[in-house]
């Protein structure tokens, strides 16, 4: 949230390119986080978005017993998912319209409730035990996703708004239902340093596993390799990495499989 805030990627050029330059002041502000050993780069990489989820549910305040419904099951949706399992929540719902990007997410995480009908309001209602979902995440870019969060959330829940909208996003939050329902609605935008240290910490931990998520690793060479089997195949994340470790996952099978 800093008025002059200055990444690297967007102010400062970097990534998906051999070598890169580190400012000093990242060094000096404290912004260059040490990997653990035990943490593979591939999974390092994924670090970031995890970071994000964590910013995400520090202001929902998921506990013990709470129902949490998640818009989304891609790798965020999956990730937020696992995030409130730890904290224990009671049961977990991923509502996603694309049955099998929901299988998909379905073998990663095995024990969320899927919903992929048209009726949301209605499953919800029967999973909870017609009270709702005390937790709505939206991992998705939809309008009509942050319309229908506020139709199943359970009254006093809380609503994270994860995924920003293209536009202007204006037009789909109806404050008369946050007004009667007395709704906590929460904004979410990339995360802090301190986050992507935690992030890392449970990476090295053992607690999230990033790997498992990568359906392919691609030499730099073939990045548009990557972009294309995303859109096209539909796989989970896919990560670049050095030539040479591209060519011995290539070599060893791994290449592709998630392992």
């Amino acid at each position: 949230m800093c008025d002059n805030l200055q990444t690297l990627g967007y102010q400062f050029d970097g990534s998906f390119a051999e070598y890169m330059e580190i400012p000093a002041r990242f060094f000096a502000n404290g912004h260059v986080n040490h990997v653990d050993p035990s943490v593979r780069p591939e999974q390092a990489a994924l670090a970031e978005p995890v970071a994000c989820a964590i910013n995400a549910q520090d202001f929902l305040n998921i506990q013990d017993g709470d129902y949490v419904a998640i818009f989304g099951s891609g790798f965020i949706g999956c990730i937020h998912a696992e995030l409130a399992m730890a904290q224990k929540a009671s049961k977990v719902i991923m509502i996603e319209p694309n049955s099998d990007r929901l299988k998909i997410a379905s073998k990663y995480i095995p024990s969320v409730y899927g919903i992929t009908g048209n009726d949301v309001e209605a499953s919800v209602r029967k999973i909870t035990d017609g009270r709702g979902a005390d937790v709505v995440i939206v991992a998705c870019s939809v309008g009509a996703a942050q319309e229908d969060a506020q139709k199943i959330i359970a009254k006093r829940g809380r609503i994270s708004l994860f995924g920003g909208l293209p536009g202007e996003g204006k037009g789909f939050i109806d404050s008369n239902i946050i007004h009667y329902k007395e709704l906590g609605v929460f904004g979410a935008h990339a995360s802090t340093a301190v986050q992507n240290r935690k992030a890392l910490e449970w990476l090295a931990e053992g607690k999230i596993d990033t790997g498992k998520y990568i359906a392919g690793k691609y030499p730099l060479h073939n990045i548009m390799g990557a972009f294309k089997d995303l859109d096209e195949k539909g796989i989970m994340k896919a990560v670049i990495v050095d030539e040479g470790v591209a060519s011995v996952a290539e070599k060893s099978g791994d290449f592709g499989s998630g392992k």
